[in-house]
């Protein structure tokens, strides 16, 4: 895929960022192409808090760690990482899920960079703007010591957070970008711990993931849940082009090959034996 950055050039077509982001082979090394993610996600928060009535008193923020180890390997994918959130809010407590139901929640999915690792942490926040009811903190921290811990070999956490301003909002909600990290590239780190091809691509994708607001209907006992749909749509766009390129290539060797009667001069040399060459 080639740099956005080339045909994308006035801030207003910024939303274009969202579906071409798997740039420069590596979406972290091109400067232009990081301003215009960041300027996405920028539009974003703050169209968030245009829409807000007034200020959140408190925020419930759920942090997951999803440490790059061998047993996480297949959550480093949009199906991972959906099955991890499915788990976190999976429950048959029908006063639990009726509080939830009805709260404002957004999430977070970001890279972070930790010297433990070569490949950087996975990290998955869900902003809820109120601090949730005791009964409720206690399911989840239930879930986050058992189902979470098991599927991400870490102790998730909760934290209330006293919000006194609009910037103290808005830097919450952005999400940050990791610049100049050579692990997306498709035959960097990720390729060398064999992460598939569809895994890599969709590694790369991630970075283009601004904050979303949750339906807590949908989310709430969902098994097919799916956020990340903007993303698949462009790799499904990029794997069409791709394969529209291969054949334009196949048919311009055809060309290249053909002899003014329409055969092929490959196919027409293929004939002969070794011991039969044509001169």
């Amino acid at each position: 895929m080639s740099c956005f950055h080339k045909t994308v050039t006035r801030i207003k077509d910024i939303d274009k960022c969202l579906n071409v982001v798997d740039i420069c082979n590596n979406v972290m090394e091109c400067i232009c192409c990081l301003f215009f993610l960041e300027k996405h996600k920028e539009v974003v928060v703050d169209k968030i808090l245009e829409e807000l009535q007034e200020l959140p008193y408190q925020i419930t923020k759920i942090r997951i760690s999803l440490n790059p180890l061998p047993e996480n390997k297949y959550y480093y994918s949009f199906d991972g990482i959906n099955t991890i959130l499915y788990n976190l809010f999976k429950s048959s407590n029908k006063k639990y899920i009726k509080s939830l139901e009805r709260e404002a929640a957004y999430l977070k999915v970001y890279y972070e960079r930790n010297s433990l690792f070569t490949i950087p942490v996975i990290q998955i926040e869900v902003l809820f703007f109120k601090r949730l009811n005791p009964k409720t903190i206690d399911e989840l921290l239930k879930t986050l010591r058992t189902e979470i811990l098991y599927f991400t070999s870490s102790i998730g956490d909760i934290d209330i957070i006293e919000i006194e301003s609009y910037n103290q909002l808005a830097e919450l909600l952005t999400i940050p970008l990791i610049v100049g990290h050579p692990e997306f590239k498709k035959e960097g780190v990720l390729n060398e711990h064999r992460f598939s091809q569809e895994q890599i691509q969709q590694m790369n994708y991630l970075h283009s993931f601004s904050i979303t607001k949750l339906d807590m209907r949908n989310v709430l006992n969902n098994s097919q849940l799916e956020l990340f749909e903007n993303q698949i749509k462009a790799i499904k766009t990029e794997n069409e082009k791709n394969a529209l390129d291969v054949k334009v290539d196949d048919e311009l060797i055809e060309t290249l090959f053909e002899k003014d009667d329409g055969t092929n001069i490959i196919e027409e040399e293929s004939e002969f034996e070794d011991d039969e060459l044509p001169f």
